[in-house]
């Protein structure tokens, strides 16, 4: 409640004191709010930087002068009392802020229209006592997707006696100066971060590369990176151009040149023109990996080569890419691993198993996780309630219900004692203890607090981390150096 009323105690000197301006994009601009004596408290808020200029009708005048600022602030969000992230203050005449002088809540009809024309109907709220019209949460998510879609946003708001008009002629920018709704690693330089509904990329900087217009984007990989736009997908080069047209159903990263596209529930491939090279007439596809790609039909899998031509026979239920020469397949329900002829060099005999990384294959025996080398030796026991595939010279173990970390001999360098855990990525791995997570160096020493909701590998220096709804990028000293 202290951190609400100094926000509203802040909001009434919005006008009469020049906050601090942060950063512009288009007519938005992120602002400071002030205390009582007018200085800047270090909270934000993004506002309009010049008022909005429209015009009101009621019994006593038409068409009279209008100001509004609209405000977005996602820090006040209260789900509990159903407050929204957006307010706005009217303004009549140039000089009189619309307060509400009655004992009860006064309630105003909105309806707002977007750039294409779709119209959204909505109750703002202004309570007694106050001058801010407000929006429950909902009703201030739809008009932040409106003010993110950019161009012309029109406002129409009405009470029993007045009626107000205004344009928002161009809403561009506003999504620059919303915080990450979520990131992905970086990759190549470049890490695709979403806002409102949007997603664009940023430089380890933080500058924004490509523009937030794409509705979904994967991680850049040999150049290219996947996005999604009208439903549908296709690839952008690191400027940000449109090289492949977004016309399949779905997509994957390129691999080795070559990338997995779906049209009507079947899989194919296209190279780095966009030419379809293998035809979309598979029921399931992996990457091109090695000259080879594991592919599914009726029921069975296979491997051919990217003419398509049939290089190891349809035998398979299950079957994974090829690393170094050796690949995880299924027969009978019980996992081996064959080699790029097709020969089965490692009995199918595992539960489950996992693709050889650095040199080891996770495998899994009557309930219990160990590792065999590439002759199909156990040389760490089945003895793990659970397990992962080896990182860094590393890979996570779990037993009695806690995490820890062995090396490639089986010699658990870093207890159990962890609820959670995932892989490690430049010298650090995250970890979870009471539901918050942080990072561990190859000592185990906790190097990085477990202050966070969600962690991410590092990669570039960087690691996407979220608390609650806002994300940030940290540096390996747990900095955050991007917001």
């Amino acid at each position: 409640m202290k951190r609400i009323f100094m926000l509203m105690l802040a909001v009434v000197l919005l006008l009469t004191a020049m906050p601090a301006i942060a950063e512009e994009s288009g007519i938005w601009e992120e602002r400071q709010y002030v205390d009582e004596f007018e200085l800047p408290t270090g909270d934000t808020y993004v506002s309009n930087k010049y008022p909005i200029v429209g015009k009101f009708s009621n019994s006593a005048t038409t068409d009279s002068s209008l100001e509004v600022y609209l405000c977005y602030d996602r820090d006040i969000v209260d789900d509990y009392y159903d407050t929204g992230s957006i307010w706005l203050r009217l303004i009549e005449y140039g000089s009189y802020i619309v307060k509400n002088s009655f004992s009860r809540t006064q309630e105003y009809t909105v309806t707002i229209m977007d750039s294409l024309g779709t119209k959204y109907s909505m109750t703002g709220m202004m309570y007694s006592g106050s001058d801010r019209l407000t929006f429950n949460v909902k009703d201030s998510e739809t008009i932040v997707k409106v003010l993110c879609q950019g161009g012309l946003v029109r406002f129409s708001i009405q009470d029993q006696n007045s009626k107000y008009l205004f344009n928002i002629s161009d809403a561009s920018g506003f999504t620059g100066l919303m915080p990450f709704n979520s990131l992905l690693t970086f990759s190549e330089g470049l890490a695709w971060a979403q806002k409102g509904e949007k997603w664009g990329a940023i430089d380890t900087t933080g500058k924004t590369i490509i523009p937030f217009e794409w509705e979904q984007a994967g991680v850049f990989h040999e150049g290219f990176a996947l996005v999604k736009n009208a439903g549908k997908y296709g690839f952008v080069d690191s400027s940000g151009k449109l090289v492949i047209p977004c016309e399949w159903n779905h997509a994957a990263s390129f691999n080795e040149g070559y990338a997995i596209v779906v049209k009507d529930g079947k899989f194919g491939f296209v190279d780095t023109t966009g030419k379809l090279v293998i035809p979309c007439e598979w029921d399931y596809v992996n990457n091109y990996n090695e000259g080879l790609i594991n592919v599914e039909k009726d029921g069975k899998c296979g491997y051919i080569d990217i003419t398509g031509r049939t290089v190891i026979p349809f035998e398979w239920e299950q079957a994974g890419i090829f690393v170094n020469g050796i690949a995880l397949v299924r027969k009978d329900g019980k996992f081996g691993y064959i080699d790029a002829t097709g020969k089965l060099i490692i009995p199918c005999e595992w539960d489950n198993a996992y693709n050889f990384r650095e040199g080891l294959a996770c495998v899994k025996k009557d309930g219990k996780y160990g590792f065999i080398d590439t002759t199909g030796k156990l040389v760490i026991p089945c003895e793990w309630d659970d397990a992962f595939i080896f990182k860094e010279g590393f890979a996570y173990v779990k037993k009695d219900g806690k995490y820890g970390f062995i090396d490639t001999t089986g010699k658990l360098v870093i207890p159990c004692e962890w609820d959670n855990a995932q892989s490690f990525s430049e010298g650090l791995v995250p970890v979870q203890k009471a539901g918050k997570w942080g990072y561990v160096d190859a000592t185990g020493n906790l190097v990085i607090s477990c202050i966070w909701s969600t962690p991410g590998a590092f990669s570039e220096g960087l690691a996407p981390v979220s608390k609650g709804t806002e994300y940030f990028f940290i540096d390996a000293q747990g900095n955050i150096v991007i917001k």
